[in-house]
């Protein structure tokens, strides 16, 4: 079976149009295997990315975000380890304050590793503050990301805490060097598995309502 990039993947994934013309056999037979075995990411290995693989990865998935008409997604990376702890403990902290952090953590816990799985990197998608078009960029931005890092042997987990305590948080937004005017829509914890996925051997019956 084909060996696929990053970008070699996302290349036949489309733009926000859609498209998906001129795909193999063997690309959508790849592509499917990696949807179906793709599982969220709870617990991150304690192993970093470096910030040329970061910057590969965020490049493959920049490419086809825009119609050409309005500027792209745009992005944040945490690749420090410093400041990954300071933005997920300035999170919890707000999660705790709000009452959306489950019970029996301590104040005093580490927050990256407890909370937030021991993630070694963030990556936040931004965009213009009450724009639609900029939330849903965001939003295809993070999916192709994902699937990107499926493509690597990555693992990842949609941060939608981080999403609402960016919001929440003046303090937090500053951290992530939210620019003014604009919000963060969408943020992805990304990284190495800290084990390997269980295979589901049944799959969920998926809701249906049919018209």
């Amino acid at each position: 079976m084909p060996v696929f990039r990053p970008s070699n993947v996302l290349a036949r994934f489309g733009t926000a149009c859609g498209c998906r013309a001129g795909i193999s056999r063997a690309e959508s037979e790849s592509q499917a295997k990696i949807v179906r075995r793709r599982r969220s990411v709870r617990v991150f290995a304690d192993r970093r990315l470096s910030m040329r693989e970061l910057r590969d990865l965020i490049g493959s998935v920049a490419k086809g975000l825009t119609d050409g008409r309005t500027d792209p997604a745009r992005f944040i990376v945490v690749e420090a380890s410093r400041t990954m702890a300071r933005v997920t403990g300035l999170a919890a902290r707000w999660l705790r304050r709000e009452g959306l952090l489950a019970d029996g953590v301590a104040p005093d816990a580490d927050a990256g590793r407890i909370v937030f799985g021991g993630a070694p990197h963030l990556v936040v998608a931004y965009g213009e503050s009450g724009s639609a078009k900029a939330a849903e960029d965001c939003a295809l931005a993070m999916a192709r990301l994902e699937w990107a890092g499926a493509a690597m042997g990555l693992g990842s987990c949609f941060a939608g805490e981080i999403v609402r305590a960016a919001a929440g948080s003046p303090e937090l937004a500053a951290a992530l060097s939210v620019p003014s005017g604009h919000t963060v829509h969408a943020a992805l914890f990304i990284g190495y598995p800290g084990f390997a996925p269980r295979q589901q051997e049944t799959t969920p019956g998926v809701r249906i309502i049919w018209l």
